[in-house]
């Protein structure tokens, strides 16, 4: 939320912690001393407040647009003795400056709680505020125009710490309101939450056009692990249910690139779920090998036979041959075995052309190592 006083040189935060314990000690607001000048822009002064209290003295400098001050007058304010009545107004109260202009204008200063403020602020359902309250919020620019809009988006009986760090959350009320507009409804600490873990709004909106549902906690998990909208579209639109927030997590985990989930189960191998595509990632199998293999028609393949075959570096090309000569009886162990015994895909193939597929594992490897005259008659 911005602050409607130059936004780009904010009070002290140690000035204002130090107001506030002035009024928690003195039950009020007791009368104090200002100083001011022309900053280098002269539409802003250099205010430092100085409040008494019991055991000496709260300081708060902030820089104020002229603009905002009732009754300033730059010659004025800059000629020696000039009597200076200046009200520095917020929604909430305001500071009453008087004194005297020069070189160093200043004098005192007071508080005065603005009524219609906290009597807007009750019937708007939220908290009462006590006079301390009253300061903090004026300290935090609290504007009542956002107190109604939180209002009108359903949110009541909101307590002034929370409403105070609200409005010291840049741009807030737009997150809030786009977040509603997603059918994101959110408490306030939720999106106190998401802020502070980095979540980004552009994401957000990213996840819901995907289709992804998640709530709170799985966005704050999705932005921890640092998985992107991008990333979490493209699982999804590869086939990953939309609320499988582990599954998605562990995915990238692993490395396993968005693309590489669509390429294998565009392959045609069936029921391909989480689980195997990050073994089958973790074992560096790429979907044109599993692709090879589904086209090879190698009958019952499971899972763990292309695992197998890839880790005995059977190439897919090989697998198609040994099915070529065994057809419907042909299984990965028939496979592997042939492979390792040196069987080459151009000498099943060969078999396959002299129509020789009623051969055992053993005949191929005989007729392999011994050439096919070591077959007979058979």
């Amino acid at each position: 939320m911005k602050r409607n006083w130059d936004p780009t040189i904010p009070a002290l935060i140690a000035a204002i912690v130090m107001l506030v314990g002035t009024v928690a000690a003195t039950g009020g607001i007791v009368p104090g001393q200002w100083l001011a000048e022309i900053g280098s822009d002269p539409r802003s002064i250099r205010l430092d407040l100085r409040l008494a209290e019991t055991h000496g003295q709260s300081r708060l400098t902030t820089d104020v647009a002229t603009a905002e001050l009732d009754g300033f007058d730059a010659s004025t304010f800059s000629r020696t003795g000039a009597p200076l009545r200046l009200v520095w107004k917020h929604d909430v109260g305001s500071f009453v400056l008087e004194g005297k202009g020069g070189r160093r204008p200043g004098g005192n200063v007071h508080f005065e709680p603005n009524p219609a403020f906290a009597e807007r602020w009750r019937a708007l359902g939220f908290a009462t505020p006590r006079e301390i309250d009253l300061l903090r919020m004026v300290l935090h620019n609290v504007r009542l125009a956002d107190a109604e809009r939180l209002h009108e988006l359903g949110y009541g009986g909101v307590d002034v710490d929370t409403f105070i760090r609200f409005e010291s959350e840049p741009d807030a009320m737009k997150w809030l309101e786009e977040m509603n507009a997603l059918g994101l409804r959110l408490e306030l600490d939720e999106l106190f939450r998401l802020r502070s873990h980095g979540v980004n709004m552009a994401d957000v909106r990213a996840l819901q056009v995907a289709g992804a549902r998640f709530d709170v906690d799985g966005l704050i998990r999705l932005s921890s692990h640092g998985i992107d909208a991008t990333y979490v579209k493209g699982v999804i639109d590869a086939g990953v249910d939309n609320n499988d927030l582990d599954g998605i997590v562990r995915l990238h985990a692993h490395g396993v690139p968005s693309d590489y989930v669509a390429r294998v189960r565009a392959t045609g191998f069936s029921d391909v779920d989480v689980d195997d595509l990050i073994r089958l990632h973790d074992q560096g199998v790429d979907s044109d090998y599993v692709k090879g293999l589904v086209e090879s028609q190698l009958p019952r393949m499971t899972l763990d036979d292309i695992v197998r075959l890839h880790a005995h570096g059977v190439p897919a090309d090989y697998a198609r041959a040994i099915v070529a000569i065994g057809s419907r009886r042909r299984n990965t162990d028939d496979v592997i075995r042939l492979h390792n015994h040196g069987v080459s895909a151009d000498f099943a193939r060969s078999l396959a052309q002299a129509g020789r597929q009623d051969l055992t594992v053993d005949d191929v490897i005989r007729a392999s190592t011994r050439g096919p005259e070591s077959l007979g008659g058979r």
